[in-house]
Protein backbone atom coordinates (compact mmCIF):
# COMPACT_ATOMS: atom_id res chain seq x y z
CA UNK A 1 0.00 0.00 0.00
CA UNK A 2 3.13 2.28 0.55
CA UNK A 3 4.23 1.54 -2.99
CA UNK A 4 0.73 2.45 -4.41
CA UNK A 5 0.53 5.26 -1.84
CA UNK A 6 4.08 6.88 -2.89
CA UNK A 7 3.92 5.84 -6.84
CA UNK A 8 0.54 7.80 -6.79
CA UNK A 9 2.38 10.99 -4.86
CA UNK A 10 4.55 11.14 -7.69
CA UNK A 11 5.20 15.04 -8.83
CA UNK A 12 4.73 16.00 -12.23
CA UNK A 13 8.38 16.94 -12.33
CA UNK A 14 9.33 13.84 -11.88
CA UNK A 15 8.04 12.62 -14.80
CA UNK A 16 10.56 14.09 -17.22
CA UNK A 17 13.11 12.90 -14.74
CA UNK A 18 14.17 10.45 -17.71
CA UNK A 19 14.31 12.62 -20.78
CA UNK A 20 17.12 15.26 -19.28
CA UNK A 21 19.42 13.91 -21.70
CA UNK A 22 16.74 14.35 -24.60
CA UNK A 23 16.36 17.75 -23.33
CA UNK A 24 20.09 18.35 -23.13
CA UNK A 25 20.31 16.89 -27.17
CA UNK A 26 17.66 19.46 -27.72
CA UNK A 27 19.28 22.37 -26.63
CA UNK A 28 22.18 21.36 -28.59
CA UNK A 29 20.39 20.88 -32.01
CA UNK A 30 18.63 24.20 -31.33
CA UNK A 31 22.06 26.13 -30.79
CA UNK A 32 22.95 24.94 -34.01
CA UNK A 33 19.78 25.58 -35.88
CA UNK A 34 20.37 29.00 -34.75
CA UNK A 35 23.64 29.80 -36.15
CA UNK A 36 22.41 28.55 -39.63
CA UNK A 37 19.78 30.42 -39.40
CA UNK A 38 22.32 33.24 -40.46
CA UNK A 39 23.05 31.16 -43.65
CA UNK A 40 20.59 33.36 -45.47
CA UNK A 41 21.74 36.91 -44.62
CA UNK A 42 25.28 35.79 -44.95
CA UNK A 43 24.75 34.39 -48.41
CA UNK A 44 23.46 37.43 -49.71
CA UNK A 45 26.32 38.80 -48.28
CA UNK A 46 28.46 37.20 -50.32
CA UNK A 47 26.60 37.42 -53.34
CA UNK A 48 26.77 41.28 -53.04
CA UNK A 49 30.66 41.70 -51.98
CA UNK A 50 32.07 38.87 -54.52
CA UNK A 51 29.68 37.92 -57.22
CA UNK A 52 27.99 41.14 -58.36
CA UNK A 53 31.35 42.76 -58.07
CA UNK A 54 33.48 39.85 -60.05
CA UNK A 55 30.64 38.56 -62.19
CA UNK A 56 32.08 35.84 -61.52
CA UNK A 57 29.00 32.08 -61.84
CA UNK A 58 31.01 29.68 -60.32
CA UNK A 59 31.64 31.57 -57.32
CA UNK A 60 27.98 31.67 -57.28
CA UNK A 61 27.34 28.36 -58.06
CA UNK A 62 29.88 27.34 -54.70
CA UNK A 63 27.84 29.62 -52.57
CA UNK A 64 24.59 28.52 -53.43
CA UNK A 65 25.21 25.24 -53.18
CA UNK A 66 27.18 25.40 -49.67
CA UNK A 67 24.05 27.60 -48.77
CA UNK A 68 21.94 24.12 -50.03
CA UNK A 69 23.65 21.93 -48.43
CA UNK A 70 23.44 24.17 -44.95
CA UNK A 71 19.81 24.86 -45.26
CA UNK A 72 19.58 21.06 -46.28
CA UNK A 73 21.38 20.21 -42.57
CA UNK A 74 19.06 22.77 -40.76
CA UNK A 75 16.10 20.88 -41.80
CA UNK A 76 17.96 17.25 -40.85
CA UNK A 77 18.55 19.02 -37.33
CA UNK A 78 14.49 20.00 -37.16
CA UNK A 79 13.61 16.87 -37.90
CA UNK A 80 16.00 15.09 -35.65
CA UNK A 81 15.14 17.79 -32.82
CA UNK A 82 11.38 17.03 -33.43
CA UNK A 83 11.11 13.60 -33.27
CA UNK A 84 13.00 14.36 -29.59
CA UNK A 85 10.81 16.17 -28.13
CA UNK A 86 7.90 13.85 -29.23
CA UNK A 87 10.12 11.40 -27.93
CA UNK A 88 10.32 13.60 -24.40
CA UNK A 89 6.00 13.77 -24.69
CA UNK A 90 5.48 9.86 -25.03
CA UNK A 91 8.00 9.22 -22.13
CA UNK A 92 6.56 12.02 -19.77
CA UNK A 93 2.91 10.41 -20.45
CA UNK A 94 4.48 7.10 -19.43
CA UNK A 95 5.67 7.75 -16.52
CA UNK A 96 2.80 9.94 -15.18
CA UNK A 97 -0.25 8.57 -16.77
CA UNK A 98 -0.41 5.62 -14.09
CA UNK A 99 -0.51 7.77 -11.20
CA UNK A 100 -2.50 10.58 -12.57
CA UNK A 101 -5.68 7.70 -13.23
CA UNK A 102 -4.92 6.26 -9.92
CA UNK A 103 -5.67 9.87 -8.47
CA UNK A 104 -8.43 9.75 -11.09
CA UNK A 105 -9.87 6.98 -9.31
CA UNK A 106 -9.49 8.30 -5.90
CA UNK A 107 -11.16 11.85 -6.39
CA UNK A 108 -13.96 9.41 -8.47
CA UNK A 109 -14.05 7.23 -4.83
CA UNK A 110 -14.46 10.84 -2.72
CA UNK A 111 -16.53 12.41 -5.01
CA UNK A 112 -14.38 15.54 -5.09
CA UNK A 113 -16.55 17.69 -7.50
CA UNK A 114 -14.92 19.28 -10.49
CA UNK A 115 -12.62 16.52 -11.26
CA UNK A 116 -13.93 14.01 -13.50
CA UNK A 117 -11.53 12.95 -15.71
CA UNK A 118 -9.82 16.54 -15.42
CA UNK A 119 -6.47 15.43 -14.51
CA UNK A 120 -6.14 13.17 -17.81
CA UNK A 121 -7.02 15.64 -20.04
CA UNK A 122 -4.34 17.83 -18.70
CA UNK A 123 -1.92 15.20 -19.12
CA UNK A 124 -2.98 15.24 -23.16
CA UNK A 125 -2.38 18.45 -22.80
CA UNK A 126 0.44 18.86 -21.24
CA UNK A 127 1.97 15.73 -23.66
CA UNK A 128 0.72 17.51 -26.54
CA UNK A 129 2.79 20.87 -25.78
CA UNK A 130 5.93 19.46 -24.74
CA UNK A 131 5.66 17.12 -28.34
CA UNK A 132 4.78 20.53 -30.02
CA UNK A 133 6.77 23.64 -31.46
CA UNK A 134 5.88 25.12 -27.77
CA UNK A 135 9.68 23.95 -26.18
CA UNK A 136 11.15 25.36 -29.44
CA UNK A 137 10.96 28.49 -28.42
CA UNK A 138 12.36 28.18 -24.85
CA UNK A 139 15.32 27.09 -27.15
CA UNK A 140 15.81 29.83 -29.32
CA UNK A 141 14.99 32.45 -27.16
CA UNK A 142 18.14 32.84 -25.48
CA UNK A 143 19.54 33.10 -28.85
CA UNK A 144 18.09 36.85 -29.58
CA UNK A 145 20.76 38.49 -28.18
CA UNK A 146 22.86 36.78 -30.39
CA UNK A 147 21.13 37.66 -33.22
CA UNK A 148 21.04 41.45 -32.45
CA UNK A 149 24.79 41.40 -31.62
CA UNK A 150 25.31 40.37 -35.25
CA UNK A 151 23.00 43.45 -36.33
CA UNK A 152 25.25 45.70 -34.23
CA UNK A 153 28.42 44.03 -36.24
CA UNK A 154 26.62 45.05 -39.68
CA UNK A 155 26.05 48.39 -38.25
CA UNK A 156 25.14 49.80 -35.23
CA UNK A 157 22.14 51.77 -36.50
CA UNK A 158 20.36 48.16 -37.63
CA UNK A 159 21.59 46.83 -33.89
CA UNK A 160 19.35 49.82 -32.32
CA UNK A 161 16.35 48.99 -34.87
CA UNK A 162 16.36 45.34 -33.87
CA UNK A 163 16.92 46.11 -30.40
CA UNK A 164 13.72 48.30 -30.16
CA UNK A 165 11.72 45.91 -32.41
CA UNK A 166 12.56 43.25 -30.08
CA UNK A 167 11.54 45.19 -27.16
CA UNK A 168 8.30 46.44 -28.58
CA UNK A 169 7.04 42.72 -29.16
CA UNK A 170 8.45 41.71 -25.70
CA UNK A 171 6.17 44.13 -24.53
CA UNK A 172 3.24 43.78 -26.75
CA UNK A 173 3.22 40.22 -25.03
CA UNK A 174 3.10 41.12 -21.95
CA UNK A 175 0.24 43.34 -22.52
CA UNK A 176 -1.39 40.67 -24.31
CA UNK A 177 -0.71 38.13 -21.40
CA UNK A 178 -2.29 40.77 -18.91
CA UNK A 179 -4.76 41.06 -21.07
CA UNK A 180 -6.27 37.83 -22.12
CA UNK A 181 -5.41 36.13 -18.33
CA UNK A 182 -8.64 37.14 -16.60
CA UNK A 183 -10.59 35.75 -19.69
CA UNK A 184 -8.23 32.55 -20.14
CA UNK A 185 -8.51 31.71 -16.92
CA UNK A 186 -12.11 32.13 -16.24
CA UNK A 187 -12.93 30.03 -20.35
CA UNK A 188 -10.67 27.12 -18.45
CA UNK A 189 -12.54 26.81 -15.65
CA UNK A 190 -16.19 26.82 -17.81
CA UNK A 191 -14.46 24.16 -19.86
CA UNK A 192 -13.73 22.28 -17.17
CA UNK A 193 -16.74 22.13 -15.04
CA UNK A 194 -19.04 22.04 -19.17
CA UNK A 195 -16.65 18.50 -19.52
CA UNK A 196 -17.02 17.63 -15.83
CA UNK A 197 -21.06 18.05 -15.95
CA UNK A 198 -21.20 16.32 -19.43
CA UNK A 199 -19.68 13.16 -18.00
CA UNK A 200 -22.03 13.21 -15.09
CA UNK A 201 -25.13 13.81 -17.71
CA UNK A 202 -23.74 10.85 -19.21
CA UNK A 203 -23.90 8.48 -16.64
CA UNK A 204 -27.29 9.35 -15.46
CA UNK A 205 -28.82 9.69 -19.00
CA UNK A 206 -31.44 7.04 -17.96
CA UNK A 207 -32.51 9.05 -14.68
CA UNK A 208 -32.50 12.68 -16.09
CA UNK A 209 -34.61 11.23 -19.10
CA UNK A 210 -37.16 9.42 -16.46
CA UNK A 211 -37.63 12.38 -14.62
CA UNK A 212 -37.66 14.76 -18.00
CA UNK A 213 -34.38 17.03 -16.89
CA UNK A 214 -32.49 16.13 -19.91
CA UNK A 215 -33.38 19.83 -21.14
CA UNK A 216 -32.32 21.60 -18.05
CA UNK A 217 -29.34 19.83 -17.63
CA UNK A 218 -28.45 20.30 -21.53
CA UNK A 219 -29.46 24.32 -21.24
CA UNK A 220 -26.92 24.11 -17.87
CA UNK A 221 -23.92 22.62 -20.10
CA UNK A 222 -24.46 25.00 -21.97
CA UNK A 223 -24.21 28.14 -19.74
Amino acid sequence: MSKAKSKTAKPASLGFSRARNAFFFAAVFSGVINVLMLTGPLFMIQVYDRVLTSKSVPTLIALSAVAVGLYLFMGLLEFVRTRIMIRVGQLYDEDMRMPVFERVLVHSVKKTPGVGTQPLRDLDMVRQFVSGPGPFSLFDMPWVPVYIGVNFLFHPWLGYLSLLGAMILFVLAILSEFMARTGTNQATQAAMKAHVLAEEASGSAEVLKSMGMQDNCANRWSR
